[in-house]
């Protein structure tokens, strides 16, 4: 079951990495998501790395407190509304791929 769950975070990220293409800064964001989603692929064959799960924690748990927006203004509006929607959406985006690194590490032990 753990690993059903690992298996759909994947399509969700590789989903997200595809959402990302028209980005600003593609590169940037359809590789995040793409390494969160070749981890939980990996945990569903529990092929998993503590070292690799606390870097890949580390990093997107940093860049999501870096990146957070100056101002909260949600994430229900058009991004066209301020860079602060879109900030929002990047910070969540990292700090769902830090759980979901922590929940298949988990699933794979």
């Amino acid at each position: 079951m753990l690993a059903i769950i690992c298996a759909l975070l994947c399509m969700m990220f590789v989903y997200f990495a595809y959402l990302n293409f028209n980005d600003v800064d593609p590169a940037l964001w359809v590789t995040i998501y793409l390494i969160a989603a070749l981890f939980c692929a990996l945990a569903v064959f529990k092929i998993t790395n503590l070292y690799a799960a606390i870097i890949l924690s580390i990093g997107y748990v940093g860049f999501a407190i870096k990146n957070w927006p100056v101002r909260w203004e949600g994430v229900t509006m058009p991004m066209s509304h301020s860079i602060n929607v879109e900030r929002g959406r990047e910070s969540l985006g990292l700090l769902i791929c830090a759980a979901a690194v922590w929940f298949c590490y988990y699933a794979a032990q």
